[in-house]
């Protein structure tokens, strides 16, 4: 298992080659030396309660909160822009 991205607080995302062909990875979240797989389904469910914890955050006007996550999100998947500078950029602290 290869670590990928690793939080000051000490967790950590790890890839493992995967099954279905030779560019395959599955990933795994660990802490603490727990690793377990993600699904799709768990990382959907946890953005939309997310999205409503920002959106409760911000407050009026309503939405706000789930659009700067979605544009941080984009950000996140459509740049190479290293993920602590978009940390800095979208004003989010670092916990650690």
């Amino acid at each position: 298992m290869r670590e990928i991205y690793s939080t000051a607080k000490g967790e950590k995302l790890y890839s493992e080659p995967g099954a279905k062909g030779p560019n395959d990875k599955r990933l795994y979240i660990g802490f603490n030396g727990t690793k377990w797989a993600h699904t799709l389904e768990l990382i959907g469910a946890a953005l939309r309660a997310k999205a409503h914890v920002e959106d409760t955050a911000y407050g009026k006007p309503y939405q706000l909160g789930k659009l700067m996550l979605l544009l941080f999100i984009a950000d996140c998947i459509l740049t190479k822009t290293p993920i602590k500078e978009l940390l800095k950029k979208y004003k989010i602290p670092e916990r650690g």
